[in-house]
This record gives structure tokens, sequence and C-alpha cells, in this order.
């Protein structure tokens, strides 16, 4: 993004249909003030919001990641506008797809961010395409017309490592996943425990993998009657690719 396309976002930033989940569209001199905010991003952080065109170069709109303050801390946010025109082509899903695998690829962060107005169905299916949990809500502070609803997804490289942080995030044996930073902390311990018996035993089965995984929670936090759990993870786990998981799926 550079100045260059101040025409572009000025109308992208200006369109009311766009703008809908902000409080008012954009003037040409906040479009402007918008691309040099990205300009300082590029050069302090090596990211920001960039131009979405299709491969034949015509402009769909911004996508991008920027620093945003969730409940009183930096998190890497993905952010995206798509022209009305455009809507519901999948161009939001694309965009924000690739940078998550910017975000993996460059190490920025440990989590990846979404803020979304609660009333954004659109954005809210971006987000849960590309592998976001819902998590602790943003901004209430005892008045609903602030609340902002905080999409995430732990960056994690490691196929087994990740579909094991993802089922125990689902599961939630611990009980902690209201408790967004707990959980992070929580389920990264748990999973890279599961990744690291996987490695160390690549035919490691369904049945050893969830007895060892159950005797784990049991040991570590005092949690008894996980067996359901724990076959449910360590399944999801074994089907990202890792082990072998011939034993018959688990039944909800």
């Amino acid at each position: 993004m550079t100045l260059d396309d101040l025409d572009d976002m000025a109308a992208l930033l200006g369109d009311p249909a766009v703008m809908t989940y902000y409080p008012a569209p954009k003037s040409r001199a906040e479009a402007e003030r918008w691309i040099r905010w990205n300009l300082a991003n590029y050069a302090e952080h090596g990211f920001g919001l960039w131009i979405v065109e299709t491969h034949d170069g015509e402009f769909v709109g911004d996508c991008g990641l920027t620093l945003q303050t969730v409940n009183g801390r930096l998190e890497l946010e993905v952010g995206y506008h798509v022209r009305a025109a455009l809507h519901g082509q999948g161009f939001a899903t694309e965009a924000a797809s690739a940078c998550l695998t910017f975000a993996l690829d460059h190490t920025v962060a440990r989590t990846l961010v979404a803020i979304i107005d609660p009333a954004n169905r659109a954005s809210r299916c971006v987000a849960e395409k590309i592998g976001m949990h819902r998590l602790l809500d943003d901004g209430a502070d005892g008045d609903e017309t602030k609340r902002r609803h905080v999409f995430g997804v732990r960056l994690i490289r490691d196929p087994a490592e990740k579909a094991a942080y993802d089922a125990v995030w689902d599961a939630d044996p611990i009980g902690v996943a209201e408790f967004r930073h707990a959980a992070e902390d929580e389920y990264d311990a748990v999973a890279g425990v599961i990744a690291s018996w996987v490695h160390a035993d690549p035919a490691i089965g369904l049945a050893q993998l969830a007895d060892r995984l159950d005797r784990h929670f049991a040991e570590h936090f005092g949690l008894s009657d996980t067996s359901h759990d724990a076959r449910a993870i360590a399944q999801a786990t074994l089907a990202a690719g890792a082990g072998s998981p011939n034993d018959p799926p688990v039944e909800g």
C-alpha cells in the first residue's frame, strides 16, 4: 500500500457498506492517514495492511496484520476490508489465510486474533474458516455498545502439536477456555507434551495415546473421568498425520 493507492482506498474506506461496523465512513484525508499509518507499520514492524488485488490486477480491498490492544495487552490482529461489490466471493478468507501463513512463517507472534463487531457475521465466518476460536470479549466495561468479540488462533507450525492444541481447546477438559490467557498457557503445555509423545513413537496407537493423556490429566491437573476427552484429543492429533489411528472413531 502506497500513497498511489489513495483513490482506491478513499473509495473503499468511504463506502458506508464497507464501513458498516465502524463509527462512520472515512474521508479522503482519513484514508490518506490510514495509508501513512500502514507505511509506518511496514517500517517499524515489517508488516501492516496490504493491498489485495485479483490476478488480473483488479482492486479488491486491503488485508493484513497490525498490532491492536485487546484487554490491555498488545495482540497481532488480522484485518480486512473488501469492496462491497465483491463481498461473499471468498476474497477476505483467502487474504486472511495468506496473512496467517505469513505470521506463521515469520514467527511474528504466538497468537493471531481478529476483533469483530458482535453483529458482523461475515467477519466471524472468515475468522472461523481460518481456524480461529472465540476468545474473551474485549472493551465492554459495563457498556454493551463497546463490546467486541475476539477470535484467535494459536500460531503453531508442527501439525501434531497444532491438532492437539485445537482438540484440547475444543474439549476443554481443564475447564479454563473461558479464561483466555490461562487457556493458552495450560493448553500449550498439554499440546507440547502430546506432540512429544507422538514424535518419540510415530507408531503409537489411539488407545495408547488416549490412555497416556488420560493419566496425564489425572497426575498434572487432578482430573478424573477424562477418558472420552482424552480419546477425542488423541484421535484428532493422530489424524493430523502422525501415529496410527486404527481404532474406531470417538462417538459423541
